[in-house]
């Protein structure tokens, strides 16, 4: 991820990192320096980047966000994200909001693609409704 550049003179390290949008590597490096973020920059992208970079205390910053702002926009992208990131707090809570919606999500062209890329996830997300309904 990091390399050395050894033509220049000096040590210029440089990142490199193809999966995380460059805005989003900013906010990334901006809470590192200064362990603060907007709250208009928190997103599922910076809630992947910090689990990707093992940033705890941003992981659990974007989790409670996500979870206090969830939507019909962004609950399925919250959802996958928790679930790679492990953040069962926020997947059960997108779980939640996803049986509240009354069936808005699953008629979603997102739902479809979640459909495909993440059976799994689905299976787990109508275990969690039905446990619900009891």
């Amino acid at each position: 991820m990091i390399k050395h550049n050894s033509s220049k003179e000096g040590f210029l390290p440089q990142i490199e990192d193809c999966d995380t949008p460059s805005e989003t590597m900013k906010t990334l490096l901006y809470f590192l320096y200064n362990d603060k973020v907007e709250k208009k920059r928190i997103n599922s992208d910076l809630l992947k980047a910090a689990n990707k970079y093992l940033v705890e205390g941003l992981v659990d910053i974007c989790a409670q966000y996500l979870m206090a702002n969830l939507n019909l926009e962004n609950a399925l992208e919250a959802m996958i994200v928790a679930y790679h990131a492990n953040q069962n707090t926020l997947l059960d809570a997108a779980f939640k909001f996803a049986c509240a919606s009354k069936g808005k999500l699953v008629n979603t062209k997102a739902w479809q693609e979640m459909l495909k890329k993440y059976p799994d996830l689905i299976g787990k997300a109508f275990s969690q409704s039905m446990l619900q309904m009891q």
